[in-house]
């Protein structure tokens, strides 16, 4: 029986891992673009609320985190 498109089948702990990395970069992109067309506090501290996850959680530097604006 074939599958529809649903949720994505995870083999390993790590790739959801790795999935949910990717998706907190791509969300903390997204928000440096906002923040760049119109800064706010509030864009401000999502995205340091963010960046703090991608260090801790995800072992990335602060400068790793920083380049991911440009």
């Amino acid at each position: 029986r074939k599958r529809g498109k649903g949720m994505k089948q995870y083999r390993t702990a790590k790739e959801i891992r790795e999935d949910a990395k990717k998706g907190n970069i791509a969300r903390y992109k997204k928000l440096a673009k906002m923040f760049e067309n119109h800064p706010s506090m509030e864009l401000s501290s999502m995205m340091s609320d963010l960046a703090l996850v991608l260090v801790k959680s995800y072992g990335m530097t602060f400068e790793e985190v920083e380049a991911l604006e440009y």
